[in-house]
């Protein structure tokens, strides 16, 4: 209970970040997105968080963090104890999910997904308007 301090929000949040062993995630319900594991595996930090949602696409399962039930106590703590008592496969999972942050999330990258995106569904819309059009002849 010494080591744990809820804070609210906070303005600060990467330079909380850099001052953290690791980050736990532990929602009820299934994540949308997961902006807050990307922030701290971006900064190099392992992660645990609850399976479903997002997490399974971000946390990659003993590679770059580890994934437990949702609401079920013993699997979070077990894991929390795995990792705060194993600084060195802490480093490698920060380390890890800090490297696939950078090539997943890469602006390039993302830049390119977008693109493609459209392209894909323009083209689609394209071809549907190309094939709903009356052609008449005025003869």
């Amino acid at each position: 209970s010494s080591r744990v301090r809820l804070t609210g929000f906070r303005a600060d949040v990467a330079a909380i970040l850099r001052e953290l062993d690791l980050v736990v995630h532990c929602s009820l319900e299934p994540e949308p997105f997961g902006r807050v594991l990307i922030e701290a595996m971006a900064c190099g930090l392992p992660v645990i968080a609850s399976r479903g949602g997002a997490t399974e696409e971000i946390v990659r399962e003993g590679q770059t963090g580890l994934l437990v039930p949702p609401g079920e106590v013993s699997p979070l703590a077990e894991a929390m104890t795995m990792l705060l008592r194993d600084p060195a496969w802490r480093a490698r999972l920060g380390r890890a999910a800090r490297t696939w942050v950078e090539c997943a999330f890469d602006l390039r990258e993302q830049v390119r997904r977008v693109e493609a995106l459209y392209d894909s569904l323009l083209s689609g819309a394209c071809r549907r308007a190309r094939s709903s059009r009356t052609i008449t002849s005025s003869s």
